[in-house]
């Protein structure tokens, strides 16, 4: 279930956006593969515990399940683009090696980073 401000009525989108639009442009933009949910929750302005029950009341996902989203999305972009080796894109994403930034994206969407790039040109 991937949801996100697009795949909720207008009305409902507008709300979430005034109650979380900091959070999500943090994950959006700044947010990485060392970001904390406590980091996220202090950025939201609210508790750990609150933060985290009302963000998955709200989106049906957890922070850490979103961010992880976030991330893969990110990485995606980057693989496609083509301009940055894997090994740069798993340090702009802030993992500690090319090993673990691997694994990770091949967890979350089934495919190696350089079986996707190789699969969109």
């Amino acid at each position: 279930d991937h949801r996100d401000l697009h795949s909720f009525p207008t009305r409902r989108s507008s709300d979430l956006k005034a109650r979380y639009g900091t959070l999500l442009e943090y994950m959006r933009v700044r947010a990485n593969a060392g970001t904390t949910v406590e980091e996220l929750a202090e950025v939201a302005g609210r508790s750990y515990d609150r933060l985290s029950r009302e963000f998955r009341r709200d989106f049906g996902r957890t922070l850490k399940e979103f961010l992880a989203a976030e991330l893969c999305r990110r990485a995606e972009s980057r693989l496609r683009r083509g301009d940055l080796s894997i090994k740069e894109i798993a340090a702009e994403l802030g993992f500690g090696s090319e090993f673990y930034f691997s694994r990770f994206f091949r967890r979350h969407t089934g495919m190696a980073p350089r079986d996707y790039r190789q699969s969109r040109f």
